[in-house]
């Protein structure tokens, strides 16, 4: 219901710029998004809290007893059409015969509109097929069967395919490349944490909860996103460049860790559906999908639930060889195939993180000299940065200004996240080097103070020269011709700086066992929208890119 309640409130399009910019940002070897502050990642939590999807119940993957056709005819009541080019029910087909239920119809004929409606939800939204214009069969068996269709792990399902989704994306390197997945999940969560590129939310129109019949009714957190977002379509656009810069500058205190407050929850009188099964939210138990075993480790973001982090935390194999696993055709058993991970879902209540201990500002603070030790923070190595952009462009326009001049110039985009790293490590440098001069000769003072003023004068020269023509006369002109000529010394001083960057090259051999950093080294950065990632959804493809490892 909370997912009805949601699309019948009317769905938000999918920002396609935030969304490659997570993307960006996910690692497959820990289900997790690296950010400057630490790692963060979609919990069985945010399923239940946004979406309203039950945690408890059987693992979600069933073997059909009979072929595809002869259940959609028992079930449904009419033939598919024999036009198709893999196994699922094509979204044209569906919404014809299904759109409307007459009203005289007989109690059968409901329950065939009704399977109709929960299968374009299911296999619409939590599981879309990468074409977009077929519904995937998979769960149409569990769909079937309406009396027991709420005794399944939907939502660790949910969970299952999108990161399985995300995994895939960010190692693809084609332009052509596409991410499915419920995108409403991932977007509805972004917003939920952090400040970057979240709509601004007017008065909400919740249904009144006191009229309700029924407290199952009730809203989930994510109808919040639909009802109270109205100035959506009058903010800026956005370009993929300004997320990617924005989450490179993202710090501690920018990032709602914890938006399930006890005292906000009471005040938005949810659905008892989202906090239900909150006893295996900290399961260590795999996710599963059918064909699909994704490995679920809630205690690398113990923050999240406001409780204390482990440093540095346990690296769990996210098996690269399911991920290998694809599908096949529609009766493969996937769950006697799986049946050892089947077996761990079922005893998902004997393997939870225990963890009473709150969090701590200080034992973070440990987690995260471990984390920038260990890991990437930045997305790309900072560039040097050119004066004089014009007109605020910063040489990567979302699309041409011939195409459309008004859109390029929302679309256009200052980066601040190169020159504010820029300007740190030159400082940093310099500091480093102020502290080793007690002591020094007087010439070996002097050019240091030379060195301190050209890079001053560089600096100053890269936040825009404004008061350049200020200070230019008071610098000797050994400075300012060691500021123009000297390159040797320039490259030194860069090479200074990288020295700095520990997150940028991570030592292959630290604590944290976070393999394949050759790969996350050749990550690319991409500043045009039509390289967004494409993100399909139920009958519509919106184009874009995908993260390019």
């Amino acid at each position: 219901m909370g997912l009805a309640n949601i699309c019948r409130a009317g769905l938000p399009s999918i920002d396609r710029a935030l969304v490659s910019a997570l993307v960006d940002r996910w690692r497959p070897e820990t289900h997790t998004f690296h950010m400057p502050c630490g790692e963060i990642t979609i919990t069985l939590q945010d399923v239940a809290m946004i979406l309203g999807l039950p945690i408890a119940g059987h693992a979600v993957t069933v073997n059909p007893t009979e072929p595809q056709n002869e259940l959609v005819e028992r079930y449904l009541g009419k033939a598919p059409p024999p036009d198709r080019p893999r196994p699922g029910l094509r979204v044209s087909w569906v919404r014809a015969e299904f759109n409307n239920c007459p009203e005289d119809a007989d109690e059968e004929t409901i329950k065939q509109h009704a399977r109709a409606y929960i299968l374009s939800l299911i296999s619409g939204l939590l599981f879309p097929d990468a074409s977009g214009d077929l519904y995937t069969f998979y769960p149409f068996p569990l769909i079937a069967d309406l009396e027991n269709i709420g005794s399944y792990s939907w939502g660790s399902a949910t969970l299952a395919y999108l990161y399985r989704a995300m995994c895939d994306a960010c190692r693809r390197q084609s332009d052509g490349s596409n991410l499915t997945g419920c995108l409403l999940l991932l977007q509805f969560w972004s917003w939920e944490h952090f400040p970057i590129g979240r709509p601004d939310l007017v008065k909400l129109k919740y249904p009144n909860v006191e009229e309700l019949e029924d407290e199952r009714d009730r809203p989930t957190v994510g109808l919040r996103w639909v009802v109270g977002v109205c100035a959506r379509r009058a903010a800026p656009a956005r370009c993929y460049e300004h997320f990617t810069n924005e989450f490179d500058l993202l710090t501690d205190d920018q990032v709602v860790w914890c938006p399930y407050r006890e005292e906000r929850m009471k005040e938005l009188q949810l659905a008892p559906i989202c906090t239900q099964d909150s006893h295996l939210w900290l399961t260590r138990a795999p996710l599963l999908y059918f064909f699909m075993v994704e490995i679920y480790m809630p205690e690398r973001v113990m923050r999240q639930f406001g409780l204390h982090q482990v440093c540095p935390p346990p690296l769990r194999d996210t098996s690269a060889e399911l991920h290998w696993c694809r599908r096949g055709r529609v009766h493969n058993d996937w769950a006697q195939k799986h049946k050892s991970f089947v077996d761990m879902w079922e005893a998902k209540e004997q393997d939870v993180v225990m963890e009473d201990r709150p969090y701590d500002h200080s034992s973070y603070m440990d987690y995260l000299r471990w984390y920038r030790r260990s890991t990437r923070i930045r997305l790309c190595t900072p560039k040097r940065i050119s004066n004089g952009h014009k007109g605020g462009a910063s040489g990567g326009s979302a699309i041409s200004d011939s195409e459309d001049p008004f859109r390029a110039s929302q679309l256009r985009y200052t980066p601040r996240a190169h020159l504010i790293h820029s300007v740190t490590d030159k400082l940093t440098v310099l500091a480093k080097e102020a502290a080793s001069q007690k002591g020094c000769s007087r010439g070996k003072c002097r050019a240091f103070v030379d060195q301190v003023t050209r890079t001053c004068v560089e600096v100053i020269g890269e936040l825009g020269g404004s008061s350049l023509c200020d200070i230019v006369d008071l610098v000797p002109c050994s400075s300012r011709a060691a500021t123009t000529a000297a390159e040797p010394e320039a490259e030194q001083q860069r090479d200074k700086e990288e020295d700095i960057h520990h997150s940028m090259a991570p030592d292959q051999e630290t604590e944290s066992g976070l393999g394949s950093e050759k790969r996350s080294r050749s990550r690319t950065r991409r500043t045009q929208a039509d390289r967004t990632v494409q993100t399909r959804s139920t009958g519509k493809r919106k184009r874009g890119r995908s993260g390019s490892r």
